[in-house]
């Protein structure tokens, strides 16, 4: 099997705990599974709080893959993790979190010191087009005189 990897929750309301998360995703894996959860909290356009969840796994299983292979093939899963009446609805509703797969931003690189340039550095460095561009830096000519030393 592949090594465990992450998965995200994007939306999550904020009633929504790293507990509650831990706890659905070990049921619906059917393992203990999960290691950690990560929680943001975050506020939209209208001023309202939402939580972005972070699932971190100590080991993967035939279900993990599954929900994995599912997941790159339809960009995200959902996992429904209540029922509950709305009263705004007046019926019962199933709360879901849309599930995706984790992609870690590359740490940045540190820009001070000796170091080798990273790809992103040198990119922004100005470059000839054409090797015909170079022009050669050539010291001016100045002729010596008999047992003068040039500098």
């Amino acid at each position: 099997m592949s090594t465990a990897s992450s998965l995200f929750i994007g939306y999550a309301r904020s009633t929504c705990t790293t507990e509650q998360v831990k706890h659905v995703f070990n049921n619906v894996l059917d393992d203990d599974i999960v290691t950690n959860v990560d929680e943001r909290v975050k506020t939209d356009p209208n001023g309202f709080d939402f939580k972005v969840f972070f699932v971190h796994f100590s080991h993967t299983n035939h279900r993990l893959e599954q929900f994995k292979a599912r997941i790159a093939k339809e960009g995200f899963v959902p996992i429904i993790y209540k029922t509950e009446y709305d009263k705004k609805l007046g019926e019962r509703v199933e709360r879901y979190w849309k599930v995706l797969p984790f992609n870690p931003k590359p740490k940045p690189v540190e820009v001070s010191g000796i170091r080798i340039m990273s790809e992103e550095e040198t990119a922004r460095i100005a470059r000839p087009k054409h090797v015909a561009d170079l022009k050669k830096v050539v010291a001016p000519s100045v002729e010596l005189e008999d047992g003068e030393v040039s500098p």
